[in-house]
C-alpha cells in the first residue's frame, strides 16, 4: 500500500524521517532515479499526519494521511521544470492508512479506512477534488481492523486482519455491500490472536486472482468466483 507505480515513475510513501513522498523514475529498474521529494501541503508530520497508503489515476496521486486525511494532488507539474506536484483537495475525516480508488462511470471513487480501533470503511465521490463527498460508510468490529484494500471492478477486496479477506460489491456509491468472506485464520494457529494486529494484513488483486497475506499463514492466493 506505500507504493504506486505509475509508468515509469514510482512513488513511495516516506511516513519517516521526512513524512514526504519519494518520486522515482525507474526507465532502468536497475539504477531509479529520484525525480522529486514531495510533501503534501499543509501536513505536518509533528501532528501524525503521515503519508502511508497510495494510489495513481488519471495523472493525480491518492494518499492516505493519517490524520491528514485522504488527499488528491494534481501530477502535471512533473512534466515541468518545477517537477513540484501541485494539491487539489482533501478529504479531512477519520484517520486513515488505506485507501483504494477507481471509476464508476464518470464519477472517481475512493474507498478508505485504517488500522485504527473502530475503523470503518468511507466511501467517497472524489470527482472533483476540491469537494470531495462522503457517500457511505460500513463500521468494522473494533477488535478486528483494516489492514489494507483492493478495488476490482466494481469488488472491493478488504484485509480484515482476524476477521480475514472480506469482499463488498460496490456497484452502487455508497456503503459497501457484503458480497463474501475467507475466514484465514485456523484455530490451531499458534500465536493467534495475542496482537491487534494478528490476521490478514494485506491484499492486492493482479491477472484474475486475490493475493493476501496474513500474520500466521503467510501468502495466500484466491481465486473468487461471484
Amino acid at each position: 500500500d506505500g507504493m504506486a507505480k505509475d509508468g515509469n515513475l514510482l512513488y513511495v510513501a516516506s511516513p519517516v524521517p521526512k513524512s514526504d513522498i519519494i518520486i522515482l523514475d525507474v526507465t532502468q529498474p536497475s539504477t531509479p532515479t529520484l525525480v522529486v521529494r514531495y510533501t503534501v501541503e499543509g501536513s505536518s508530520p509533528d501532528l501524525s499526519e503521515f503519508p502511508y497508503a497510495l494510489a495513481v489515476q488519471d495523472n493525480r496521486l491518492y494518499v492516505s494521511n493519517w490524520s491528514y486525511g485522504v488527499t488528491v494532488t494534481d501530477l502535471a507539474p512533473l512534466a515541468t521544470t518545477t517537477k513540484l506536484p501541485k494539491l487539489l483537495g482533501r478529504f479531512p475525516g477519520p484517520s486513515t492508512s488505506a485507501l483504494a480508488v477507481g471509476k464508476l462511470g464518470d464519477s472517481t471513487v475512493v474507498y478508505q479506512g485504517s488500522d485504527a480501533w473502530g475503523s470503518s470503511i468511507v466511501a467517497m465521490d472524489a470527482t472533483s477534488p476540491g469537494s470531495i463527498a462522503k457517500r457511505g460508510e460500513l463500521p468494522l468490529r473494533p477488535e478486528a481492523t483494516l489492514g489494507g484494500m483492493a478495488l476490482s471492478g466494481t469488488t472491493l477486496y478488504v484485509a480484515n486482519y482476524q476477521d480475514g479477506l472480506r469482499v463488498y460489491d460496490v456497484s452502487t456509491l455508497g456503503t459497501p455491500k457484503a458480497a463474501g468472506y475467507f475466514n484465514s485464520w485456523n484455530e490451531t494457529d499458534a500465536g493467534r490472536g495475542k496482537s491487534y494486529f494478528d490476521g490478514l494484513q494485506g491484499v492486492h488483486v493482479a491477472d484474475g486472482l486475490v493475493y493476501g497475506w496474513d500474520t500466521t499463514r503467510g501468502l495466500l492466493i484466491f481465486r473468487h468466483t461471484p
